[in-house]
């Protein structure tokens, strides 16, 4: 698994380990990223919270879609097949049937990769689940859970399955129902199905900011515990 993330240097700019992967390059650019981040800073001056916004490729396992290929590429050839020695009986049917079957292979093999085949050949339920699993997971591998006050807050967007989920630690979820967060993953998945998915991380991320502030309002001796930057993995 591959991550960037940006990190902070002693000027106070923001350098990218590694750049913006290429599958995310025609989604967000260096401008993007200084944007994200100074939402996040904003957000953060009045509240103890610490978001943590993330965007991953996908969350789904995939394997299935080449054998589903397979099988309707398989239906088609072998009916069209079918057709063929009909109307050519001296034709030997062996030919038509490894015909059918090579051109099946062909089609999984040149398809399964893509991320139309991905995203129509996998369930809305098996995406659903498989989102809120990554999130959790990374929930807690990028040590969101790590803050004093457990306040950590993740805004997370998987683009392959066009879904997002926002997780909060402890001491958030005691104050702000998780239900209260559905306003700010609408607006972020409507703004990314139009292109402008730096525009819905910052809004998203000024939206959950406006909430955490009423419950968990900055107290002094706050300290921004967590990286203020985009995190982007594979």
């Amino acid at each position: 698994m591959t991550t960037t993330r940006t990190t902070t240097n002693g000027t106070g700019a923001v350098a990218t380990g590694g750049g913006i992967p290429h599958w995310l390059t025609l989604k967000l650019n260096e401008k993007d990223l200084y944007m994200i981040r100074a939402s996040v800073m904003q957000a953060e001056k009045k509240t103890s919270g610490e978001i943590v916004p993330m965007v991953v490729r996908s969350s789904s396992s995939f394997g299935h879609v080449g054998l589903i290929l397979f099988l309707i590429g398989l239906v088609f050839f072998w009916t069209l097949a079918t057709q063929i020695a009909h109307e050519i009986p001296t034709l030997p049917f062996w030919i038509l049937e490894l015909s059918a079957v090579g051109l099946s292979m062909l089609l999984a093999w040149a398809f399964q990769s893509t991320d139309f085949a991905k995203y129509y050949l996998t369930s809305p339920h098996d995406q659903a689940l498989s989102v809120m699993h990554r999130a959790q997971l990374e929930f807690y591998q990028s040590n969101i859970k790590a803050s004093d006050r457990q306040t950590g807050v993740l805004i997370f967007i998987s683009l392959l399955e066009r879904r997002a989920v926002i997780l909060a630690d402890e001491a958030v979820s005691l104050k702000v129902p998780e239900q209260e967060w559905t306003n700010a993953i609408d607006l972020l998945l409507k703004e990314t199905k139009q292109g402008e998915l730096a525009k819905g991380i910052c809004d998203a991320i000024e939206l959950v900011g406006r909430r955490l502030s009423e419950s968990l309002p900055m107290h002094i001796g706050d300290r921004d515990e967590l990286s203020n930057d985009l995190i982007m993995k594979e």
